[in-house]
Formats: C-alpha cells, sequence, structure tokens
C-alpha cells in the first residue's frame, strides 16, 4: 500500500522514543549526569510520581524496572530519564518524524559522549493516536467476530503482538476511552478511540557510542509502526484525514 507522508489533522496524542540499557555508573547517578550536562538549556525539570515508589519496589516488579523518575523539559520536546531507561517525548502539536528524529540525534549523540551507558538492551518508538469516533474498528481493516457472542456495539480492548524480522509490534486499540487533551493550556476530557502502537528491538548490536546505527534502528522501528497503522485504517478514513503523499 502507498503511505501517507502526512494527514491532517494528525491524530498523535504522544510520540515516544525509548531506549533502555544498562549502565556503566551507578544508577542512581545517572540522571545527575544527564542533568548536568543540559542543566542550561532545558526549561525545567520534574520529579516523576514512580520516585515516590520505594527503590526495592521498582527493582522487584517488571513493570517498574524502566519506569522513568525524572523529566525535563526542552522548548519542543521532553526528556524522561529513569536508572535504566531514557526517551524522549513530542506531544501535544506533534513536531513530525524528520524533526522529531533529528532533535532526538542530537540529544542522544550528547548522551552517549557522556559514556554512563554501558549495553543498549532495547530501541523502540511508540506512537500514541486519538479518533474521535468511539467505534474505530467499524472504520478499520481489522475485524473481531466470535460464534454465540454478542459484541457490546462500542466496548472493544483489543492487544495483539506482531513480529516483523527482527521488530516486535505490539498494538493495543481502545474503543469508547476517555483521554485527556490539552486545549488551550487545560485538559479536556473526550471519548472516543486510541490506537497505541510499540515498535522495538530487542539486544540490538550497537558499538558503544554509535549514534549513527541507534538512529537507523529507531528509523527502522518508526517504518515499521507507520505501515503497521495505516495499514489498519480503511481508505474511507484516511480520506477524511487529507492524507499528502510524496512523489
Amino acid at each position: 500500500m502507498k503511505i501517507p507522508s502526512k494527514i491532517t489533522p494528525d491524530c498523535i496524542l504522544e510520540s515516544i522514543s525509548e531506549l533502555r540499557f544498562t549502565s556503566k555508573i551507578p544508577e542512581e547517578a545517572v540522571f545527575g549526569s544527564i542533568y548536568g550536562h543540559f542543566k542550561d538549556r532545558f526549561t525545567n525539570f520534574e520529579n516523576l510520581q514512580t520516585l515516590q515508589i520505594p527503590e526495592q519496589i521498582r527493582k522487584s516488579d517488571s513493570n517498574l524496572l524502566y519506569a522513568p523518575l525524572y523529566k525535563l523539559n526542552f522548548d519542543d520536546i521532553f526528556i524522561q530519564i529513569g536508572p535504566r531507561s531514557l526517551s524522549f517525548h513530542s506531544t501535544e502539536k506533534y513536531i513530525g518524524w524528520t524533526a522529531f528524529s533529528s532533535r532526538i540525534h542530537e540529544l542522544i549523540s550528547e548522551i552517549l559522549k557522556l559514556d554512563i551507558i554501558e549495553n543498549v538492551q532495547r530501541v523502540g518508538i511508540r506512537y500514541i493516536n486519538y479518533f474521535e469516533t468511539k467505534t474505530i474498528l467499524k472504520e478499520s481493516n481489522l475485524s473481531v467476530n466470535f460464534n454465540n457472542f454478542d459484541l457490546q456495539p462500542f466496548a472493544h480492548n483489543i492487544i495483539l503482538n506482531y513480529t516483523k524480522q527482527d521488530i516486535g509490534l505490539t498494538l493495543r486499540i481502545y474503543e469508547n476511552a476517555t483521554v485527556s487533551i490539552n486545549k488551550n493550556a487545560s485538559l479536556e476530557n473526550k471519548l472516543g478511540s486510541v490506537i497505541d502502537i510499540d515498535s522495538f528491538i530487542n539486544n540490538p548490536n550497537l558499538i558503544k557510542n554509535d549514534t549513527e546505527k541507534l538512529m537507523g534502528l529507531l528509523t527502522r522501528t518508526h517504518e515499521a509502526e507507520k505501515e503497521l497503522f495505516f495499514s489498519l485504517l480503511s481508505d474511507d478514513l484516511i480520506k477524511k484525514h487529507n492524507p499528502e503523499y510524496q512523489d
């Protein structure tokens, strides 16, 4: 299929690019090293709620092991930092993959030069998309059918896992979901549907400080995410979002 280079509106609530790693330095020193390097450039920083969870619990719970503890806000994106993870976020008005990947490249190349990462365990990108329709499956190429069950008209929560070569993809679809959207500097709760795609590579073979290979892996995960996203949407739904195509 021919994939649009852009749709309007783009539907993206948040784009997240994440690294999970082991560190060369004590885990409690990871944030301080990154904070000290960027202290003159970010607008402010925040302690995240996960910092209140005792360290022993975070280390023993697989759902919290890579949880971020701090947030650095820049003008266009923000970074979340944990003792074993680093993620770059574009929210509200998505700046586009070209600009977003350029900012990631700029920042990650500096972080790698700090020589705090021993081994990258996971490289991934995640897009969370919101649609105003509460029944996104009716406008998608995905159908769910069960014999002898009367499915509710819009109450589907679906999680599917895919593999494409060395790339894993986790697809989550939520219908009749409530999301909080930042509008005019305040949060507005809206009902609709969410398509959430996490595209990742586990245990990539990365040479120390190889920014270009790392960005190549992120680009591949982005392309796989984008292909899955548009393969889900019906032609009619894509047309409603004013697709633009590159020659």
